[in-house]
């Protein structure tokens, strides 16, 4: 259904529905083995691997100090819109920040399973608004009010299903690195080891001109799937009930990030002399292809876009994990150490 409209992640959404909607109907569960579920995380990483060639890694370096302030400044407005939603409602300061990190849905959600206090239900709700509102408002408005005219689905879905790679024999050989580099980032404690170390290990090997063949768009829809199978059953219905109750907060949070997005942009287009509508959608907390897609149409500038979510990208997913891990094992610490001493000098 989703997928039928035209929502992008259809397939995942559709089952994170779905066997959400059997849980709280039948108040039965299922079971989806981890290898299964580790397998689509390594699968996701792998594509999103794909798109780091040498020619977007050589114009990142180039710009790594733009890149580097915006992506940090992105990351503090989403801890100030975290802070917001955490002091206005029950959610916990652990869960907030995860859920307004701008990407990574998956990766976060897996990560609040490793942070004491954190909720992967609220987690994954927080996200998954965030990413719709992306999804529906940034290329509106841009289309609408920037640029003018309409999105083409022709576009979309060009952007959104690119032919594939022709790869050797040996490249198909090289993907047995794969769950061998998984299995090395899980032996040194790597956060979400299933998607570091594919990801990590596919732009090795396509900057180092390796070329692989694309996952084709059944694969890419059964991984969907069983992501959103796998994010559903780790919901609490009963927790999921209470986000629903302070859903307003949530949204808040998702409209103030974008909101300073775009004041974020407008600076960022003075100071890097990018014209506005190319800054608000490298900036935007969306996804690559979504916001390639509209800058292919509005005329933006299509590699400046995509050099910026891909820097983001890759720090969310490879130095935020260990950032967070560090910074909030510190304030846990110090709330122990603070309580401790109330304690102490009752």
């Amino acid at each position: 259904m989703f997928t039928l409209v035209g929502v992008p992640m259809g397939w995942m959404l559709g089952a994170l529905t779905f066997v959400l909607c059997w849980k709280a109907w039948s108040g039965r569960t299922l079971e989806l083995p981890r290898w299964i579920y580790n397998l689509a995380l390594m699968t996701l990483s792998y594509g999103m691997g794909l798109s780091f060639t040498m020619d977007s890694l050589r114009y990142i370096a180039g710009q790594i100090h733009v890149l580097m302030l915006a992506t940090i400044l992105m990351i503090l407005i989403g801890l100030a819109a975290a802070a917001m939603v955490a002091r206005g409602s029950p959610i916990s300061a652990e869960s907030s920040v995860l859920g307004s990190m701008p990407g990574g849905v998956v990766q976060m959600v897996e990560l609040s399973g490793e942070i004491r206090g954190a909720e992967p239900t609220v987690v994954a709700v927080m996200q998954m608004c965030r990413f719709l509102a992306v999804i529906f408002i940034v290329p509106f408005a841009v289309t609408h009010f920037l640029a003018g005219g309409a999105v083409s689905e022709a576009v979309l879905h060009h952007v959104q299903t690119m032919p594939g790679n022709a790869a050797s024999p040996a490249s198909f050989a090289v993907l047995a690195f794969l769950p061998i580099s998984a299995f090395l980032a899980a032996r040194f404690k790597v956060p979400t080891p299933w998607m570091i170390g594919p990801l990590a290990t596919t732009i090795v090997f396509v900057a180092g001109g390796w070329e692989f063949p694309r996952p084709t768009a059944e694969m890419l829809s059964v991984t969907q799937i069983l992501l959103g199978t796998g994010l559903a059953l780790g919901f609490s219905l009963e927790l999921l009930r209470e986000v629903f109750r302070f859903l307003h907060w949530i949204l808040l949070g998702i409209g103030t990030t974008l909101a300073l997005t775009a004041v974020l942009a407008y600076f960022v287009s003075l100071g890097a002399s990018l014209d506005p509508v190319t800054a608000f959608l490298a900036l935007s907390p969306g996804g690559i292809a979504e916001m390639g897609a509209t800058a292919l149409t509005v005329d933006a500038d299509v590699p400046t876009v995509t050099a910026y979510h891909l820097f983001r990208l890759l720090f969310i997913l490879l130095v935020c994990p260990h950032l967070l891990k560090w910074g909030f094992g510190l304030w846990t610490k110090r709330k122990e150490r603070n309580i401790s001493g109330r304690d102490m000098e009752e």
